[in-house]
């Protein structure tokens, strides 16, 4: 496991990498800052057992598959980030137990949908989604909470599941 590590003021394009543009994996205490991953022929940004993690201005698009694929990271919070016109999901989150927060993310323009979060617990606040395929929030999850978001001009809203057991939803 990779400990206090990061990446700031980095730019990633046209990757044909089948992990992603940028692929965090196995990491303690990472912080992420002023990244932008686009045009990649996979996910843009993998995000995988990261604890501790703390992701800022952060942007991910016009990749063929999710904007950023994120699974199993713990504690971790999403700060002002973005995903805009990627051939999948925005955010594509299966989190943890350990609740993660996003705070003012977007997802905008994506094929499939804005958000999915299909996980076992997460806050999201204040984040938006627009003009994405389907969904814009999808909760599949238990354990999530939704606070003062917006979903605007996507197919659906926000499709909240009945396998969303002891969410809370405040718009």
């Amino acid at each position: 496991m990779n400990q206090n590590c990061g990446v700031k003021n980095l730019t990633i394009q046209n990757s044909t990498d089948t992990t992603g543009g940028l692929d965090i994996t196995r990491a303690y205490n990472f912080k992420g800052e002023n990244i932008l991953v686009r045009s990649c022929t996979s996910d843009g940004i993998n995000v995988n057992l990261v604890f501790n993690g703390f992701f800022m201005n952060i942007e991910s698009s016009y990749n063929s598959g999710n904007g950023w694929d994120i699974d199993v990271p713990a504690r971790a919070t999403f700060l002002n980030c973005s995903a805009y016109k990627n051939g999948s999901y925005g955010f594509d989150y299966l989190g943890s137990v350990l609740a993660d927060t996003f705070i003012t993310c977007v997802a905008d323009g994506n094929t499939t949908g804005g958000f999915l979060i299909a996980t076992q617990g997460g806050r999201f606040i204040a984040c938006r989604a627009f003009f994405n395929g389907t969904h814009g929030f999808n909760v599949t999850g238990t354990n999530v909470s939704i606070m003062g978001c917006l979903a605007k001009e996507n197919s659906r809203g926000f499709t909240i599941s009945s396998l969303a057991e002891n969410s809370i939803f405040a718009f």
